[in-house]
This record gives structure tokens, C-alpha cells and sequence, in this order.
């Protein structure tokens, strides 16, 4: 084998064994979400929430238009900067084994922070069957999405 293809087989294994860790469904390796590059871009701020109950339960941004958000779960409370344009998020939720994945369309506006908030069916994990996304402004708290619901499902094995 090659040194270019030795190197090029690494990338590959790499990537798919960190698409393993960082998604509960197996995915297609895609592109990664990077936030705005230069300064001059105007820019706005995502941050996901949490709750600490019998175990953690979060929610945070999983992909961007699409591309995936290196690191999201690791990062749920970190904001972080994204574009101020129309874009749509997909918002995941998260406690132990469980999740649920769904798409919201925010609108940023220029240096505004945005959070993505996450509401069960059902008090207690055990008993939920879904789990509802929306987006709040954080210094008013008001709701700049849609709200979208979302079927709480295993991670797969």
C-alpha cells in the first residue's frame, strides 16, 4: 500500500469511528459545520440547555443546514457562534441511552444569543414518548421558532 493511500484509509477509519461516537444513528459521514470564518461576517450566538435530574438530560445543536456540529454533545452549554441568516438548526436531545432529533428554522439576529429548549411529554424519562424543540432569544426569553416534536427513541447498537 501507498503512503498516500495508507493516509488516505486512516482519514476514512477516522472519520467513521468519530461518526460513531458523536451520533446515536449511523450516518453517512458528511461535512462538518464551521462556524463563521472572518470577522467581518456578522455573527450570532447557539447555546443548548440541560437539566440534571436522575441522569442528564440536554439539548443541543447536532448540525447546521445540514452539516453536523463537531463535538455538539460535548459541547451542549458552549455557545457558539453562527451565521446571522436564516438557517435551520437540528436540535437533539439526549438523556443515557435515549434521544430524539428534530429540524427548527431560526432567523438570527446580528449579536443576539439564542438557546435551544427542549420539554418531555411525560414527567419522568421512563414515561415520555416525545420530546418538543424551540428556540428562545436569551435576553428576553421570548420564542423565535416554531415549535417541533419529536419521537423519543433508543440509541441504536
Amino acid at each position: 500500500m501507498t503512503p498516500r493511500r495508507l493516509i488516505s484509509a486512516l482519514i476514512i477509519l477516522g472519520t467513521f469511528g468519530l461518526t460513531g461516537c458523536t451520533s446515536p444513528v449511523q450516518s453517512e459521514p458528511g461535512l462538518l459545520y464551521s462556524g463563521p470564518a472572518g470577522s467581518a461576517e456578522p455573527v450570532a450566538y447557539l447555546v443548548g440547555s440541560g437539566e440534571g435530574s436522575p441522569w442528564p438530560l440536554t439539548t443541543f445543536p447536532f448540525a447546521i443546514d445540514g452539516l453536523r456540529v463537531p463535538n455538539a454533545l460535548e459541547r451542549w452549554n458552549i455557545p457558539m457562534l453562527i451565521r446571522a441568516k436564516p438557517q435551520t438548526i437540528t436540535a437533539e436531545f439526549r438523556a443515557g441511552t435515549y434521544f430524539a432529533r428534530a429540524e427548527l428554522d431560526l432567523e438570527p439576529e446580528v449579536a443576539k444569543q439564542y438557546v435551544l429548549h427542549f420539554a418531555l411529554d411525560a414527567p419522568y424519562l421512563k414515561s415520555a414518548t416525545a420530546c418538543e424543540f424551540w428556540i428562545a432569544e436569551t435576553d428576553s426569553n421570548k420564542t423565535v421558532s416554531l415549535v417541533a416534536r419529536a419521537k423519543i427513541q433508543q440509541i441504536p447498537h
